[in-house]
């Protein structure tokens, strides 16, 4: 294959790899080496994701790791992101707590707060406080490494609701762990990841018949779903665990503009409520 100008950029982490050869295998072993030097969890997905731009730009219909579907993204820096609709969410949370109840509270977690599926897998007992339930995120389980959230908002305190919490602490009651033991566990040979995004996630997406959903896709609906209720995006901002507003906002610009309309008039309610446009009259 002819060599690109892009190689020169990534020949750091890939060596002398082709386009052909830079697989999940490799890219994980970068991911690895992003998090071992410190970076935190959402620049590598967005250094991820700038990759497979370049890959598509490049090589469009020869490597797998471009896209899921054949949507044009205009920001250049947003993700590939499978949104559902609201009766979608609806159901992949009932069908999820049927099939595979004990993946439904990292499914919830994550729709709810905003908590990445790898910082949930990697939640140990002791960072659950039941009497103000919230969740302290400081690492992420990756592959079965714990990794640490370095970075000023990546390692969190998150609120969970009543719902939940009633569901952990009945699981808490039930298995007696060690304070050190993870919350999330599975009976299942696959690791807590795989089990989670090749079981779990495939299979309710082929439930749903909707394109597959990947992990990351849960923390872009909980942005979706925020947004569409008009709550602040910083508030979203921070408990995605993005470190800056404008990181954010490059990543979700697409979603911000989708909320907008087509007309604003701030003065709209002040004159509603004071009678002003009647005044007027």
């Amino acid at each position: 294959m002819k060599k690109t100008d892009y190689k020169n950029h990534l020949q750091a982490h890939f060596d002398n790899l082709t386009i052909r050869e830079i697989t999940t295998r490799t890219v994980s072993k970068y991911k690895q080496y992003m998090f071992d030097n410190g970076f935190q969890l959402a620049s590598v997905n967005m250094y991820i994701a700038l990759l497979k731009r370049i890959i598509r730009a490049v090589c469009p219909k020869t490597n797998s790791l471009v896209t899921r579907g054949d949507k044009i993204i205009q920001n250049a820096y947003a993700l590939d992101m499978n949104i559902l609709s609201e009766d979608e969410i609806a159901y992949l949370l009932q069908i999820c707590q049927l099939k595979y109840p004990a993946a439904y509270p990292v499914l919830y977690l994550s729709l709810s707060t905003g908590a990445s599926v790898p910082e949930l897998l990697g939640l140990t007992w002791d960072r659950i406080n039941f009497e103000d339930n919230t969740i302290f995120l400081k690492y992420f389980l990756y592959e079965r490494r714990l990794v640490v959230n370095k970075g000023g908002t990546a390692a969190r305190t998150l609120k969970i609701d009543n719902k939940i919490s009633d569901i952990l602490q009945k699981k808490l009651k039930k298995t007696n762990p060690t304070p050190g033991d993870f919350v999330f566990k599975f009976n299942s040979p696959k690791s807590s990841q795989q089990y989670f995004e090749r079981v779990v996630l495939r299979g309710l997406s082929i439930q749903l018949g909707i394109q597959r959903l990947f992990p990351s896709d849960l923390q872009h609906n909980f942005a979706n779903l925020c947004l569409k209720q008009n709550i602040p995006v910083t508030f979203i901002q921070k408990s995605l665990g993005y470190y800056s507003l404008a990181n954010f906002v490059k990543i979700y610009k697409n979603l911000i503009e989708n909320q907008e309309k087509e007309y604003y008039n701030p003065l709209y309610e002040i004159y509603n409520k004071t009678g002003l446009e009647n005044a007027e009259k």
